[in-house]
């Protein structure tokens, strides 16, 4: 599958997420619904595509203006040096919208247009849910149908962009994220997560990714880092400590309780990071539904006896460490 990535015209792309029932496609120029919308802006001529024989492409343009709440009033970018394209805790709590131009060729009236939100390849249908294992991407719109060759604008709310970062298991549905998931921002490393949003043409079938799909680059993170010190080949899903390599606390947990557990049991992190049972196990539980109960987590172990020292220690080292100050006594007990 190829797609065209616009990392190597910008460094750092910013991206956001549809909010109410607002659609990627709609005949409706200048429409709106909940706040953001999409408008259809025109026709495109057929040379601006290439030949029809290439098959559906969809590109993004590398500007992407920001908006406040009320998808209207510009929103001011930060200066250069603070990665201006990226989504930082504030940008989520503003409730911004980023406007996408698309210009899409091609599309069939058989395909939807889909747009997905991720740390990994959204184009791999085990990413979208299909099959496999590994990290998983979310949908930040409600889909579309394919509408042939246009150029459109679409709004997307930052909040279902960065909403489901450090999710295993993310719904399949679009979901419109509260205010809250902005919290998961806090408990990213200093230089953020890299993240993409795909504009996809998915197949009638539901999974297959019809011809050329559009990629936006950027980095979600708490605090706008120095650019200097972090670059746009910086990669990893930024959850993971260098030293600890495990995601313990699934971003439902005050950032804290991550921040002591590597402070207090590093060594058994990394064991249980390396055991790829009791990596498993803590991904599976991690994956049940809050709050978590006893049926579902020990579902996740499964009799696996393989299990058994890494998580075992970890557990026990987790249990003796002193709690981390600011937290609510029992915030930081998992699972629950």
């Amino acid at each position: 599958m190829k797609y065209r990535d616009l990392a190597r015209i910008v460094m750092a792309c910013s991206l956001g997420a549809c909010g109410g029932t607002v659609q990627l496609n709609t005949a409706d120029a200048g429409s709106e619904d909940g706040g953001g919308g999409v408008t259809t802006d025109s026709a495109i001529d057929a040379v601006s595509c290439g030949p029809s024989s290439e098959g559906p492409s969809i590109s993004p343009s590398i500007s992407v203006p920001r908006f406040a709440a009320d998808g209207m009033t510009p929103y001011p970018l930060r200066p250069e040096n603070e990665q201006p394209g990226g989504i930082d805790s504030k940008d989520c709590t503003d409730d911004i919208w980023l406007q996408f131009s698309l210009t899409v060729c091609d599309l069939p009236t058989t395909d939807t247009l889909e747009a997905w939100a991720g740390t990994t390849d959204c184009t791999q249908p085990s990413a979208r849910g299909v099959g496999g294992t590994g990290p998983r991407c979310w949908l930040v719109c409600p889909s579309g149908a394919g509408q042939g060759t246009r150029e459109q604008k679409v709004l997307i709310r930052a909040e279902d962009i960065v909403g489901y970062l450090g999710n295993s298991s993310p719904p399949l549905s679009y979901t419109e994220q509260p205010a809250s998931s902005c919290q998961v921002l806090d408990s990213l490393l200093d230089c953020g997560a890299p993240m993409g949003v795909y504009f996809l043409a998915i197949n009638s079938d539901g999974i297959t990714v019809d011809g050329i799909s559009g990629l936006y680059t950027f980095s979600a993170f708490g605090t706008p880092p120095d650019s200097a010190s972090c670059s746009a080949a910086d990669s990893g899903t930024g959850f993971l400590s260098p030293a600890c390599g495990l995601a313990f606390y699934p971003p439902d947990y005050p950032p804290l309780c991550q921040t002591n557990l590597d402070d207090a049991c590093c060594s058994q992190e990394t064991a249980c990071a390396d055991n790829a049972a009791c990596f498993d196990l803590i991904d599976c539980a991690n994956a049940c539904p809050t709050p978590r109960q006893d049926s579902c987590v020990n579902a996740c172990a499964n009799g696996d006896a393989g299990v058994a020292a890494e998580f075992t220690a970890l557990q026990s080292c987790s249990s003796a460490a002193t709690p981390a100050e600011g937290v609510p006594a029992g915030a930081c007990d998992w699972p629950n």
